[in-house]
This record gives C-alpha cells, structure tokens and sequence, in this order.
C-alpha cells in the first residue's frame, strides 16, 4: 500500500490522506460500531463503497490488477513490486491469491513435486505406511513449507523466507 505520495485520485473521491487517517482511525479503535451479538465485543467498521471491490467471479482479478496493473503482470521488476502488496488475514488466501496471479501471467509454467515416503524405524514401519499414505502426505499443508505441488512460471518473483528464533 502506497500512503507516501499526497495526490487526489478523482475516480473514488478520497484522498491519499483522508485514506491514511481512516486506516490510523481503524488501527486506534476510533473507528467502527460495536455488535451486540458479537460474542468477541468486536467493532464492525463500515468499508465505504469507493475503497472496495464488489464481490463476483472476476473481483480478484481486478484486485490484483488494481494493485499489480497488467504491464507489471507481465514483465515484473523489482523496484515496482516492492512498493506493492496485497495483504492476506491467513495462508489459504494467500494460496489462492498466488495461483491466481500466476493463471494471469503468459510464461510458461514448471511444476516440483515433494517426495512424501514414511522412512522405516522400527517393526512397525508397514503399519505407519498404512496409516499415512502418500495421498494423504501430499494434501498436507503447513506455514513455511512448500505446498507437494510448486507451481512456478518464468519472471515469477519469489520470496524465500527463512524463520529466525
């Protein structure tokens, strides 16, 4: 999100600072209505209709060009793409907003695959086959582990990340 440039764009009548003061007033509670039925006593803050996307079959897409624009899509670089971000509440979207991008770009495309096999330890190891079968390791899918399947495509920019405790 970019809040460092103070112009008005005309198209949705809000400024770049009134947006960067409802963001300050959403991060400081200031902002938003109280539900009674709410068991968390959250508030629900109203997104005016300008700074959202109605949802249909083709909103992520005009999410991701709005964000990305198509020229960016497909010839990336990395001093535009710094400055730009689509931030995600979990993994999945995450997931299903990368794969979408990805349909989106022209190049061609490579698939990985893991290697899930149970190695054997022990008398048992016959009955742990069984009961983890390679179907099943390959659904699997944990935080800051590549998915079985890495689908990757030529001028994909990719963020390795590496935990640091």
């Amino acid at each position: 999100m970019r809040l460092t440039v103070c112009e008005i764009d005309v198209s949705n009548g809000l400024s770049t600072p009134a947006f960067a003061e409802w963001l300050l007033n959403i991060g400081n509670g200031t902002l938003g209505v109280s539900a009674e039925y709410d068991p968390h006593s959250k508030s629900w803050v109203q997104i005016p209709g300008s700074l959202s996307i109605p949802p249909d079959s083709d909103s992520l897409k005009r999410l991701i060009l709005f964000v990305y624009e198509n020229d960016l899509l497909h010839n990336p670089s990395s001093s535009d793409l710094y400055v730009r971000a689509i931030v995600c509440p979990t993994n999945e979207i995450v997931d299903t907003l990368n794969t979408t991008i990805l349909e989106m770009m022209n190049t061609q495309e490579r698939v990985y695959k893991s290697t899930n096999t149970m190695q054997p330890n022990g008398k048992y190891t016959l009955e742990l086959e069984g009961l983890y079968p390679t179907e099943y390791l390959n659904q699997l899918t944990f935080a800051g582990i590549p998915p079985h399947a890495l689908r990757l495509k030529l001028k994909a920019h990719v963020m390795l990340l590496r935990n640091i405790n």
